[in-house]
């Protein structure tokens, strides 16, 4: 097979726009031109690529493979680019890690500090995303590494245990609730609700919880943070819930009960993810080993 990087940026152009024409446009070519190298592609493959219209155009099969593959290139591409001009500056290496909220606020502050300590010439692009887009940004080779939350499906991604959560209730200590050891989930949904923003993934987790128990939260306010989260619930603005290691961290600033949550659910497991763990740089693997559990800890990555 043969073609270069000017045939996939077309194809995919080409795919996005649905025209041959508007196509070659996006990517600076003649629609003449961009006809010759789409029929060389497909000669180079043995394989049609797309199908031709009075309408537009659409992909075949082999259209759809080359797209996936094609994406994954460029994407992997500008990633390269980015990391070579950071060696310019005169940086070693970046790492790039998309986590849950949880793992962002909770644990990997004080294990990133103590990795930045380490290696001075290494730096750390940070971003919090609910796990379903973690995973695809993993595989896409968006991100190096990815930390998801809960239950979630990771299609052909390696996994390593990072830590253990539990989910909790937070009310007032003068709410009805605060005085009892535990309550279900359900029985929480009848009083005024606290909650992170629309699109994170504790909120995204907890409406999907709402929804399987039959009905909606009543949420009087969304806050950007857990401590936000906390001080609102110790104004008597709401209940809600949030991680045990932020409840815990948090009560010793502000006073508010925590109430276990009897719901399996509850208990949520955050791995570290990626496409293939030995096939990170050196420095990558040894941040992983890094944030895994101590009781794991070096060993389980190779280095």
């Amino acid at each position: 097979m043969h073609f270069d990087i000017t045939d996939l940026k077309l194809f995919l152009a080409i795919s996005e726009e649905g025209s041959l024409t508007r196509g070659a446009e996006k990517t600076h070519l003649s629609a003449a031109s961009a006809s010759v190298r789409i029929r060389n592609l497909e000669e180079s493959i043995n394989a049609r690529l797309l199908y031709r219209s009075s309408q537009g155009v659409a992909l075949t099969p082999a259209g759809e493979t080359l797209r996936h593959h094609a994406r994954q290139l460029l994407n992997q591409m500008a990633v390269m680019r980015s990391d070579m001009q950071e060696h310019g500056k005169g940086i070693k290496g970046l790492v790039r890690i998309f986590a849950s909220i949880t793992a962002v606020a909770e644990y990997l502050p004080p294990l990133l500090s103590r990795y930045l300590a380490q290696y001075s010439d290494v730096d750390i692009d940070l971003r919090e995303y609910p796990s379903p887009e973690i995973v695809r940004s993993v595989l896409e080779g968006k991100t190096d590494l990815g930390i998801v939350a809960g239950s979630i499906t990771t299609d052909s991604l390696e996994l390593l245990p990072f830590r253990t959560d539990r989910l909790v209730l937070v009310a007032p200590v003068d709410h009805p609730l605060a005085e009892r050891k535990s309550v279900s989930f359900a029985e929480s949904m009848a009083y005024a609700q606290i909650s992170l923003p629309e699109g994170t993934g504790m909120y995204e987790f907890i409406r999907r919880q709402a929804e399987q128990a039959g009905s909606a939260l009543k949420i009087r306010i969304q806050v950007g943070n857990f401590e936000t989260f906390c001080r609102m619930v110790e104004a008597q603005v709401g209940i809600g819930v949030i991680p045990y290691s932020a409840a815990s961290r948090l009560g010793q600033l502000h006073r508010f009960a925590i109430i276990d949550l009897n719901d399996l659910w509850s208990l949520r497991r955050l791995h570290l993810c990626a496409r293939r763990f030995d096939r990170l740089p050196g420095y990558a693997r040894q941040l992983v080993t890094l944030l895994m559990p101590p009781s794991q800890g070096a060993g389980y990555i190779p280095v």
